[in-house]
């Protein structure tokens, strides 16, 4: 094996390795390269362009990911960065990079991305080996699920281009209009192979159905359109190329499969312009193209792959190796050429591996006709054996379709999958047709009937590549069989439900409803009960797109004492209001500090709750929020003790609380609600302060929050000295902790965890100082409280950035979800609870039972008003709907 690793030294020298479409580029001089809707560059702007940004880049990046968005600002980067001899990881967009696995496992030295309008580069001090010819890593799959890259060569990439652009006989005059994503190898062919000839790229995001799209290909002459299979159904649905301009003249599909009934519309519309259609076949592995169907051949071999392309060579070999040269024999697809991958990566360290392949095994089978085409008839991994019968499931596919059944079929030896084109039409698919065609699969093939599973759809589960999601349709049949026809409870009725009085339509989701960290709980634990496992970033889903999880979920009706998900906030959020519970009931003084961890957590929730509102300008929405569902409580609360006690400290009426050095006793825990409400003001104050602060909370949330924790360990030691500080309470004092649970909530990547981690213990070593400023050289003890509020803030750290989601048993987490969602109202009422109890039976400190007690109270305080909130505002909807309505017009309305 080689283990070469890339020096990356001078441009000039670096071009020497890149492949010729990217060192090449200034040959082309002032031919137009790139025109996008609103700029154009030349070929000698290009390459000046993609040298800039090369010289952005420190000189210790070798690694470099690139958001793969169909935008100038991208084709520059990936231009530059093989120009420079860096290799590219290109990453699919519209996902959270931070989050991506792929992000995770390869910690990239830089991240180029796109946020909002704008385009962020970062960098670290890494420099990650890489092998001398490594240029490109493109994913396997079409998700950022997978972390198994497919390492590319300079040398694969020249290659392909140029053997692409032979057999397509590609000029300078070409002007493709992009269709397909740059992240996708298929998309990423056709902006290579035409720079390799100088031709002008239209490039766009827009997809085939918009406007926008046709208005570009008509303004600048497209002449060429890629596509998949759904690009090619989209465009026979609405007609579509019949607003294509008259100097289109080739039509390029690969991506899957296209059902040769398919071809009819593409292959009609582009002869009667005197164009080709060429039907390709490939790999990512084989850097994009294996095969092409020579146009001429195509319409007596619409169900073939074609040829080999130029410079490359197939062979078919048994399930003993040996090669096959008969006609009409089947066996498994094997591909040599130059454009072959180097090997597989799952690791940084597989990054510095050498060429590991000499051919290409696709695990297609496929078998050759009379004309020396080649035609796939399915793929290893596309047979199943239920009952120890082997079954092709591209064969079953291939059976409806002769039926005049459009089909995608998946499965497991226990479940055969098939997906059906359903339409508006009402009982297109009714269950009478769906078991007729159940019943005719069974006796085809000889097989149970309930091994089959329709599911009539719209629209069929794909990859972000345009490829079929056949892992997705498995899962929704296994949903599908298991649902109950009486759900628990529509996702419809449980937003109505959490978010009373509100506006709630279809396109209405928790961030857009205001969300925050009191109703989160409830919420989660609703949809969890609807959906079964809740799906990633949930919270930004629409209410539609919940109903339709919801419409493919099992029956989530469980024993009591299985397992259930719960996120780790959730757990410790929970665990903390029953240990500051018990603390104050029983005096457990191992119990003491759980406040931190609460603190921790409202930063935390700001951060995935606030942000957006911030972001949007509109923070200032977060204060009658804080008014309706925490101070109109506690003023209550506090107005109760007033009359029972006889008397209340001003401090706690007037939210400063947490400074009263008087405040004792059963009174002493409102000071967190003065903190938490000052605390809440200085948010809003600081938010507001210009777009500079929302740019930075934008694209830079980590970074800030870091900066946070700094600015505020430094602000309490210095006022702590200045005697203008109040341990633990005064907000100096808890602003590092909600700061650091800010940071938390964006430490994302394994660096940010490590520098994330290394703030918290900052943190919490200036609470195990207690009363002595960090400035002090006592370092003594005096009160255990401090270290306790330490190890909270630990734990709280160490669950949110490595415990995964826990799985409990129900009846726990239904506890724990209960407690956590009425933590607030808990914490208000527990002291009062405890004072009453501990009147009765004498002692300040009544015990366990007493803490119990108060949690039963508070969680009957907070769903009685949660009950009660909902059928007030039942009561005057039903009044307002019963109500004799007027119709007024505004004096200026017209």
């Amino acid at each position: 094996m080689q283990t070469t690793l890339r020096a990356r030294g001078p441009l000039k020298n670096a071009l020497i390795s890149a492949p010729i479409f990217a060192r090449a580029l200034e040959t082309h001089g002032a031919q137009i390269a790139i025109v996008s809707h609103t700029t154009s560059l030349t070929y000698t702007d290009l390459a000046n362009a993609a040298d800039s940004f090369a010289q952005r880049l420190m000189p210790n990046v070798q690694l470099v990911l690139i958001e793969g968005r169909n935008e100038m600002a991208a084709l520059v980067a990936y231009l530059g960065a093989l120009r420079s001899g860096r290799v590219v990881l290109m990453h699919p967009p519209g996902q959270d990079i931070d989050a991506s696995e792929i992000t995770r496992t390869f910690a990239p030295d830089a991240r180029y991305f796109c946020v909002g309008d704008e385009w962020v580069l970062e960098q670290t001090a890494y420099s990650t080996p890489c092998h001398a010819d490594l240029a490109l890593l493109l994913s396997t799959s079409g998700t950022t699920g997978a972390t198994k890259l497919v390492r590319l060569s300079a040398a694969a990439l020249e290659a392909n281009a140029l053997s692409i652009a032979e057999y397509l006989g590609l000029t300078a005059t070409e002007k493709p209009i992009t269709t397909l994503p740059i992240h996708y190898s298929y998309g990423l062919s056709v902006i290579n192979s035409h720079l390799a000839v100088g031709a002008t790229i239209l490039l766009t995001d827009d997809s085939v159905v918009d406007d926008a799209f046709w208005d570009l290909a008509v303004q600048y002459g497209a002449t060429s359109l890629a596509g998949v299979p759904r690009t090619y159904e989209l465009l026979e649905r609405g007609a579509l190329l019949s607003r294509a301009p008259k100097t289109l003249r080739m039509l390029t599909q690969a991506g899957g499969r296209l059902a040769p009934s398919k071809l009819a519309y593409p292959l009609r519309e582009i002869k009667e312009r005197g164009g080709q259609f060429f039907v390709m076949y490939g790999q990512t592995e084989a850097t994009a193209r294996i095969a092409y169907v020579p146009p001429h051949l195509l319409q007596d071999n619409k169900d073939c792959i074609g040829i080999a392309i130029p410079n490359g060579e197939i062979e078919l070999r048994d399930d003993n190796g040996h090669k096959i040269d008969a006609v009409g024999k089947s066996g498994e697809l094997i591909y040599r050429g130059p454009n072959i991958m180097m090997g597989y990566a799952q690791s940084p360290e597989d990054l510095q591996r050498g060429h590991e392949m000499s051919e290409l095994a696709t695990g297609d089978i496929a078998e050759r006709n009379s004309s020396g085409l080649f035609r796939i008839v399915g793929r290893r991994s596309r047979f199943v054996k239920p009952f120890g019968l082997r079954v092709a499931l591209d064969e079953i596919e291939k059976t409806l379709e002769g039926e005049g059944v459009q089909s995608l079929v998946a499965g497991t030896d226990d479940l055969i999958a098939i997906a059906v084109k359903d339409s508006d039409a009402k009982d297109i698919w009714d269950s009478k047709r769906q078991t007729d065609l159940c019943a005719r699969l069974s006796e085809h093939y000889r097989l149970p009937q309930k091994l089959f599973h329709i599911l009539p759809m719209n629209e069929w589960p794909s990859l972000p590549n345009g490829k079929p999601d056949y892992a997705s349709l498995v899962s929704q049949a296994q949903k599908s069989l298991r649902r109950l026809s009486d759900s628990p409870k529509t996702v419809s009725a449980l937003f109505a439900d959490i978010f009373l009085g509100m506006p709630v339509d279809d396109d209405s989701s928790f961030e857009s409803l205001g969300g925050d960290s009191l109703n989160y709980v409830e919420l989660a634990t609703g949809l969890e009960a609807i959906l079964g496992e809740l799906p990633k970033n949930w919270d930004r889903l629409s209410l539609r797109q919940l109903e339709l999880l919801r419409s493919t979920a099992g029956d989530q009706t469980r024993g009591w004492f299985s397992r259930a998900g719960i996120d780790p906030d959730v757990a410790l959020r929970a665990t903390a209001i029953a240990a500051i519970v018990f603390h104050h009931a029983a005096a457990f003084e191992m119990l003491a500090g759980g406040v931190a961890a609460l603190l921790l957590m409202v930063g935390y929730n700001w951060a995935r709750f606030q942000r957006s509102a911030i972001i949007a300008g509109s923070v200032w929405r977060i204060l009658p929020r804080l008014f309706a569902a925490v101070l109109a409580p506690y003023f209550l609360v506090v107005a109760a003790f007033e009359i029972a006690r006889g008397g209340t400290p001003l401090s706690a009426w007037f939210l400063f609380a947490n400074y009263d050095v008087t405040l004792h006793g059963f009174m002493l825990p409102f000071w967190f609600v003065s903190a938490y409400a000052q605390a809440t003001l200085l948010l809003v104050l600081l938010s507001s302060a210009g777009p500079g602060v929302r740019n930075a909370v934008k694209t830079s949330p980590w970074r800030l929050g870091m900066i946070a924790v700094g600015i505020g360990l430094i602000a309490k030691a210095g006022l702590f000295e200045l005697g203008l500080s109040v341990p633990f309470r005064s907000l100096d004092q808890v602003v590092p902790q909600l700061a650091l649970g800010w940071t938390l909530a964006f430490s994302d990547t394994r660096r940010r965890q490590v520098w994330a981690a290394i703030a918290a213990c900052a943190v919490a070593v200036s609470s195990i100082l207690g009363d002595d400023s960090l400035f002090s050289n006592d370092w003594s003890l005096r009160e255990p409280y401090w270290m306790l509020q330490a190890m909270w803030i630990l734990i709280a750290t160490l669950g949110i950035l490595y415990v995964p989601r826990l799985s409990v048993p129900r009846w726990s987490a239904a506890t724990l979800s209960a407690l956590a969602a009425g933590a607030f109202t808990i914490y208000l009422t527990h002291t009062a609870v405890i004072w009453v109890i501990g009147r009765a039976v004498g002692d300040p400190i009544p015990g366990a039972a007493a803490g119990v007690a108060a949690l039963l109270v508070g969680l009957t305080a907070h769903f009685a008003v949660h009950r009660g909130a909902r059928l007030t505002h039942a009561a005057c909807a039903k009044k307002n709907k019963h109500a004799p309505r007027t119709e007024t017009k505004a004096p200026n309305d017209r």
